[in-house]
């Protein structure tokens, strides 16, 4: 089972024993996750000169949730991967609880915790979805959606890449996303970058226009171009409009 806090790679040993050091504060919420069970949180004290005794936790079996993706003209959306983000006040972040959208869209995540859940939702060409509300009933085994949730498209970035003191346009270059270092009143920070954006795309075309799709609609990042030859180039601000 994993722990936090502690890093994402503190897990609970071969006796399902874990330790926790150099905690700092009054106080501390220690979460303990496993995909196979409800998680599970304690508030341990830290403001005491004596020895914290061992905290125990016995893991449950937990609840299921059913339910369906589709997208803004109700067409259900293929291999949506939907996250367990939140549990009531736990903003864990790393809860290892996952599904996946089948071809109807629907979808089965099991081992959930009671109460309200908040879930997170990624699929290639449309926009993410971070907090998307649900509520677990205790008094049933399995609780079905009443409503799909659904996902917008994504939009599409537009530019063009040119030498600065001729005009004429740069054919290879490379554009990596990053986080904006500064927002302005009204930005929408993205919760996460996906891996390809980090990792950057390659262009090659003539015209030095490149149009990438993008996920972030009405959010705020950063772009750095890179090109053979020219010092890289820092966007700090782009925001993405509608498609």
């Amino acid at each position: 089972a994993k722990v936090r806090p502690g890093g994402p790679n503190l897990k609970t040993d071969a006796n399902g024993e874990f330790h926790l050091k150099n905690l700092q504060g009054t106080s501390k919420t220690v979460v303990v996750d496993s995909p196979n069970f409800m998680p599970a949180y304690k508030q341990v004290r830290l403001d005491t000169d004596k020895e914290i005794p061992p905290v125990n936790f016995v893991l449950k079996p937990g609840k299921t949730l059913i339910g369906r993706v589709v997208d803004e003209q109700g067409k259900p959306i293929k291999d949506v991967k939907l996250q367990l983000q939140t549990w009531e006040a736990i903003d864990n972040r790393w809860f290892d609880h996952y599904a996946t959208t089948d071809a109807n869209g629907e979808f089965r995540m099991e081992h959930l915790p009671e109460g309200k859940i908040t879930l997170r939702l990624d699929r290639e060409g449309y926009l993410y979805m971070n907090y998307q509300p649900a509520e677990i009933e205790s008094n049933q085994p399995i609780t079905t959606m009443k409503t799909p949730i659904v996902m917008q498209k994504g939009a599409r970035a537009y530019a063009k890449v040119v030498d600065a003191e001729t005009g004429k346009p740069i054919t290879n270059f490379r554009v990596k996303a990053e986080f904006p270092k500064q927002l302005e009143q009204g930005d929408i920070r993205p919760d996460g970058l996906p891996s390809d954006w980090t990792r950057g795309f390659a262009f090659h075309t003539e015209t030095g226009e490149f149009k990438t799709f993008e996920r972030f609609r009405g959010m705020a990042i950063a772009l750095q171009v890179k090109a053979e030859r020219y010092a890289p180039t820092y966007v700090p601000r782009v925001v993405f409009g509608e498609s």
